[in-house]
């Protein structure tokens, strides 16, 4: 149960990115309506996000990575449930370890759950992994401040098993990859914002 709340709750906010984020993002809306589209949902969980995008965007074929059993087992029938087995391919594998290379359109990155070593990682895989002129969105869910609500979105950060990162941070990881046209976007959820970076063309 607890698996599956938090896969709703990421999957909750796929209509809001496709409605006011990924249309700002160069071509990437068009690229992801194109047969070829495909796109890459790390620490995929029970497959959440990527059901939600595939059934959004009809021709879009996904990769969720997982490490861990327990998600990937709900993932599977997740996926065997709506009928998507045919467009959402599951590995057990962690972004630090993924080889892929220019083979997507979209890359989303979850970082508040990874230590700075596997970001840095992560991001230096995902920029060789994304085809030219593709992007990376990055949660985000720490803010600064000394407020309660910012206090507390640093502390989630921490037992969730990033190192509450703010975005401005964010993007100068971004930035030091390789990544270009960096911007951060807000969300429905004050605390949780996106930052989204391009692979140079």
């Amino acid at each position: 149960m607890i698996l599956q709340s938090q896969g709703y709750v990421s999957a909750s906010g796929v209509e809001f990115s496709l409605r006011q984020i990924l249309p700002k993002l160069g071509d990437l809306a068009a690229r992801l309506q194109a047969p070829s589209a495909k796109f890459l949902d790390i620490g995929t969980g029970v497959a959440a996000l990527s059901i939600a995008y595939c059934r959004y965007l009809p021709n879009l074929h996904a990769v969720g990575l997982e490490p861990q059993d327990a998600p990937l087992n709900e993932a599977r029938r997740n996926i065997a449930t709506v009928g998507l087995s045919d467009r959402i391919e599951l590995r057990k594998q962690g972004i630090e370890d993924l080889e892929d290379k220019e083979a997507f359109d979209f890359a989303f990155f979850p970082q508040p759950f990874m230590s700075e070593d596997v970001v840095k990682r992560g991001l230096q895989n995902v920029i060789r992994a994304l085809r030219p002129g593709g992007w990376i969105g990055v949660a985000t869910v720490s803010i600064p401040g000394m407020d309660l609500e910012a206090t507390l979105s640093r502390l989630r950060d921490k037992l969730w098993g990033g190192d509450s990162r703010i975005p401005s941070q964010v993007e100068a990881m971004l930035k030091d990859t390789g990544f270009i046209s960096i911007n951060t976007f807000g969300s429905p959820v004050r605390t949780t914002k996106i930052v989204v970076g391009q692979r140079p063309i």
